[in-house]
């Protein structure tokens, strides 16, 4: 049997296969960008985001995606930060 706590840990490990990814929804895969900001891996936290955006046909959160932002100007991409 499993307790909450595992069951919450689970949630945290990362899709082991790209299909596995692409079945995220754009909410967890914005929580897994910041996650991973916080792990200081900012390329793979602008990956995240960028799926977040194009999953399930979810573009109008774009203008809320304002973590990829910060996650662009700390990978010192000042032009892709300022048109987020």
């Amino acid at each position: 049997p499993h307790t909450f706590l595992q069951m919450s840990s689970n949630d945290n490990q990362q899709p082991s296969s790209p299909q596995q990814q692409q079945l995220l929804s754009p909410k967890a895969l914005v929580n897994r960008g910041m996650n991973t900001f916080k792990q200081g891996n900012v390329a793979e936290s602008i990956q995240y985001f960028d799926q977040a955006e194009g999953g399930g046909g979810m573009s109008s959160i774009t203008p809320f995606l304002w973590q990829r932002g910060i996650s662009y100007y700390y990978a010192d991409k000042f032009q892709e930060g300022s048109k987020q």
